[in-house]
């Protein structure tokens, strides 16, 4: 039974690798209003843009978030008074935005989010735009009271555009 559990665990590999497939898997975001992400494919947004307030996103690690031309993740507002809501990221979170104008109006950054977050990209974590829009930052936080972490280790580009934009309205 051993061997025949090793030979189609080894037929399987070799399909994946065949098909281009290495590996990684997509993440599936369950949980609202405090998302985790891990396991299988997450192509759509998490967060339903500005209106979507005080919600948690953790993008386990292995994961990943790939969109397309759409923010991957973008939500409202934590909360004014007491801890700011929070979006962890221990895998990636990725776009490839080319003509979408966002949850906010501002380009299709690859997560976005108004006033009182706290972002982390932990070691190991990636958040990146790759698209060819020019205003697609892979960060953009629109309002006030956001802290974002970067630990060693951990990445945050864009291809055509800022990494990191401070958006800095009052409307958020």
């Amino acid at each position: 039974m051993m061997k025949k559990n090793f030979i189609m665990a080894a037929v399987a590999a070799v399909a994946f690798q065949a098909v281009g497939l290495t590996g990684n898997l997509w993440a599936a975001c369950t949980g609202y209003p405090n998302y985790v992400c891990s396991g299988t494919d997450q192509t759509v947004t998490v967060g339903l843009g500005r209106n979507e307030n005080n919600v948690n996103v953790t993008v386990n690690t292995g994961a990943t978030i790939n969109v397309g031309n759409a923010p991957a993740i973008s939500l409202g507002s934590g909360p004014v008074n007491g801890p700011n809501s929070t979006i962890n990221i221990y895998g990636t979170v990725q776009n490839n935005a080319v003509n979408n104008s966002g949850g906010y109006g501002t380009g299709s950054d690859t997560i976005e989010v108004g006033s009182h977050y706290t972002i982390r990209v932990y070691n190991g974590g990636t958040v990146h735009s790759m698209g060819t829009q020019t205003n697609a930052e892979a960060i953009n936080v629109h309002g006030f009271g956001n802290i974002i972490t970067i630990d060693q280790g951990g990445t945050v580009k864009a291809e055509n555009d800022a990494a990191i934009w401070f958006q800095d309205s009052q409307d958020y």
